[in-house]
């Protein structure tokens, strides 16, 4: 189901992306797939394209480990 869900998403972001979008996920303590689609969402709307840019869209980010 979880892979269901994520495939469309990688015909819009790479999947570093989406790894950064779970690790991202789990370090603020929302482990829902909801919220994963929210931080993607997020990312469309403020054209973000790269880990660089969004590293910027969170306090937490500088917490993940390097991927």
């Amino acid at each position: 189901m979880e892979v269901d869900f994520l495939l469309p998403w990688l015909d819009v972001f790479p999947l570093d992306m989406i790894l950064h979008a779970m690790s991202k996920s789990v370090l603020n303590g929302k482990k829902s797939l909801p919220y994963i689609a929210g931080i993607f969402s997020d990312w469309q709307k403020k054209g973000v394209r790269t880990i660089t840019q969004a590293e910027k869209e969170s306090r937490y980010d500088h917490m993940l480990p390097n991927m």
